[in-house]
């Protein structure tokens, strides 16, 4: 879980978050174990770029789970990510996650650009930046519009919950909460918990 230390000072703020990182994550192995399991990952990450041609990862990103990426979506994944379970991505689009953020089982389509912050806890949810069908009814089984789909925004130290769908278009500041099984669509300012289908604030986080 990341911590955030806040300090205001007259009309400035300063931010420092932290969050577990995949060197501490080894060093709680027993010693004779630390060196193999780095072994392992760095297999792992090379297999990986070898597999996808569009994939570009830092080089201590630690895949526990599985990550599969279909058709040409382009991912980027910063330092320090984990990877649990099994992790899905696709719509050939732009996906990039910053540094220390664990994606845990989630499933994102990134038709034209998903981007998650640093520090970030993103569970089993979904995420979608495209409806992939027309809304009106006389337009809704011809060629999807340019209208289906809106990049995706997902500020630092953000926790999504699980079964959570946040869908296109949709911006959460950082620092928020989404409560497990919300339907997310539109603006999430930051420093909140926000909850339910549709997601609504429920609480405000003191400064």
């Amino acid at each position: 879980m990341a911590a955030v230390v806040e300090s205001n000072a007259g009309t400035d703020r300063d931010r420092t978050t932290t969050a577990p990182s995949v060197t501490n994550t080894l060093t709680r192995l027993p010693k004779t174990l630390i060196t193999p399991a780095r072994m392992f990952f760095r297999v792992r990450r090379r297999w990986y770029l070898f597999r996808y041609p569009n994939l570009t990862m830092a080089q201590d990103v630690m895949v526990q789970g599985r990550l599969k990426i279909r058709g040409k979506t382009h991912v980027t994944l910063g330092s320090g990510i984990r990877i649990r379970q099994t992790v899905r991505v696709t719509g050939n689009g732009v996906l990039n996650v910053d540094k220390n953020t664990m994606l845990n089982g989630c499933w994102i389509i990134a038709s034209s650009q998903v981007q998650i912050g640093e520090n970030c806890l993103i569970s089993d949810c979904g995420i979608t930046d495209n409806d992939y069908h027309n809304l009106h009814p006389v337009d809704r089984h011809r060629k999807p519009t340019k209208k289906t789909r809106s990049p995706i925004s997902i500020g630092s130290n953000v926790w999504i919950g699980l079964r959570s769908i946040v869908l296109k278009g949709t911006t959460i500041g950082d620092d928020s909460v989404i409560g497990a099984g919300s339907v997310v669509h539109g603006a999430i300012p930051s420093g909140v918990v926000a909850a339910g289908n549709p997601a609504r604030i429920i609480k405000h986080f003191d400064n």
